[in-house]
């Protein structure tokens, strides 16, 4: 079932916006959080959005590619329409409690929050995302599944269900700003900032989350999820029984 709801109501006013940027989150899921807020400010020919980067605790975060973003500590931000959130290894290490009670913190006064590639995953570390659909990045809607049980995690691109809007990697992280351009500031906006960057979004719920991806349920057993993973791989040399028990006990 695709969930149709928008994340805030149409209008044109300025968005206060906070960017959320964690260590070792990759440079093209970055770029899909801010870009489409610049062009959009461009294409329009007036500010839809203005925004500030944020990092957990002021510290630069460092991305994969070496990029460094500078930004104050999560903490000190007081209100925000809406929050988007970066993040892409090491998560459980970036759940600190001081990060969560922030997320919970602003999820509180009612902030809208967009969250791309690992960036879900701190979502519902928070407790946040129960009782919500969501996704995040391919590799992990398994692990992601089996972990938080009370989530409707559906193997989409990218899912709206507000509050919150999650994506999973750059290209959906792209889908997912665009839908939000769209049902805020028109679909006619949405298509010009598409044409600056030369791409053809893909709309919701129209394509599964992984490269290529044929829908299929969510695997909740862990074991079950990587040994059909490994298959998965090896389909041109497959692997035998005992061969995949063995790299499973590793």
């Amino acid at each position: 079932m695709i969930n149709v709801k928008n994340l805030f109501p149409s209008g044109d006013t300025l968005l206060k916006t906070a960017v959320l940027v964690l260590d070792r989150c990759n440079t093209l899921s970055f770029a899909s959080a801010v870009d489409p807020l610049r062009a959009a400010n461009r294409r329009a020919g007036r500010a839809l959005f203005n925004w500030s980067f944020f990092t957990p605790d002021g510290n630069p975060a460092m991305l994969t590619s070496g990029l460094q973003i500078e930004g104050a500590a999560i903490a000190t931000l007081d209100v925000c329409d809406l929050l988007i959130i970066v993040a892409g290894f090491d998560l459980e290490a970036h759940a600190t409690p001081r990060l969560l009670a922030s997320l919970r913190r602003l999820y509180a006064k009612g902030t809208a929050v967009a969250a791309i590639d690992g960036a879900p995953w701190l979502l519902a570390r928070a407790g946040l995302l129960d009782g919500h659909a969501a996704t995040t990045h391919w590799e992990d809607l398994e692990d992601f599944a089996t972990r938080f049980p009370n989530v409707d995690t559906r193997r989409d691109r990218f899912v709206i269900d507000p509050p919150f809007a999650t994506s999973g990697g750059a290209a959906p992280g792209l889908d997912m700003m665009l839908h939000l351009i769209g049902t805020r500031f028109g679909a006619s906006l949405a298509a010009r900032v598409a044409s600056a960057f030369v791409y053809d979004p893909v709309p919701l719920g129209q394509q599964g989350a992984g490269p290529g991806a044929a829908p299929r349920p969510i695997r909740r057993n862990p074991l079950i999820a990587k040994a059909l993973d490994l298959m998965e791989r090896h389909i041109d040399e497959p692997l035998s029984i005992p061969e995949i028990a063995q790299r499973l006990t590793l």
